[in-house]
């Protein structure tokens, strides 16, 4: 289909002219957040694992091995496993929010007010934390669900950020945006999944690229489509 490809196209292609002009608007305040983020991420869990009685485990992050704790098989450790998958949702968006609104600055040509400026975390904390706790019971009850809500609602952040919405009203202007343009979302999903493949594949470090990429991208679908 010919609108397919040239629309997923044209918001990659974007991505990466703007991203190899202006590197300092998305790809460092990218890069930073994801270290801070994984950072806060394996904290988080090594204090989950404190809580639950959990032993070492070695987790592997930017091609380093640090030391975490792993939950064991009792009630307490299923209950860790589920608090540190929420706290990992949580976490991505919340950086998507900051990407977002940095994202937003730069597709519309404006000074940049940095992944902090333009947004309120109040706002963004409940949707956050809303999709963040269904998208884990959409994934540890069953797997299918949790990726289905996970595609209608990407845009659900960026709504929050953009256009101040409340945490429903965001979900489901997200869901109609997608659900309304089905076929090209559809291509555009299986794109930025085989970009973040190559990125990961790229000894992880080509993530901290990949991911920034593929929020601008769809930063911009959102700007074009929305």
């Amino acid at each position: 289909m010919p609108g397919v490809t040239a629309v997923r196209t044209r918001s990659l292609g974007t991505a990466i002219r703007q991203l190899g002009r202006q590197p300092d608007r998305i790809l460092v305040p990218a890069v930073v957040l994801t270290v801070v983020g994984l950072i806060a991420n394996v904290l988080v869990n090594w204090l989950i694992g404190l809580a639950v009685g959990s032993t070492p485990c070695p987790r592997y992050y930017l091609g380093t091995t640090l030391t975490a704790r792993c939950a064991g098989t009792t009630g307490r450790g299923q209950l860790g496993v589920l608090v540190g998958l929420f706290v990992l949702f949580l976490i991505g968006h919340l950086v998507a929010a900051g990407l977002s609104r940095a994202s937003l600055d730069l597709i519309d040509e404006v000074p940049s007010r940095g992944v902090f400026g333009g947004w309120n975390l109040l706002r963004a904390l409940p949707a956050a934390v809303t999709i963040s706790l269904l998208l884990t019971l959409g994934t540890v009850l069953v797997v299918l669900p949790g990726l289905l809500l996970a595609f209608f609602t990407r845009y659900a952040m960026t709504f929050v950020v953009d256009r101040g919405l409340g945490t429903w009203s965001a979900i489901a202007a997200s869901t109609r945006l997608v659900a309304r343009n089905l076929v090209r979302e559809t291509g555009f999903a299986v794109t930025a999944v085989a970009v973040l493949v190559l990125g990961l594949l790229a000894l992880e470090i080509g993530l901290l690229i990949a991911v920034p990429l593929v929020l601008l991208a769809q930063t911009y679908r959102y700007r074009t489509l929305a």
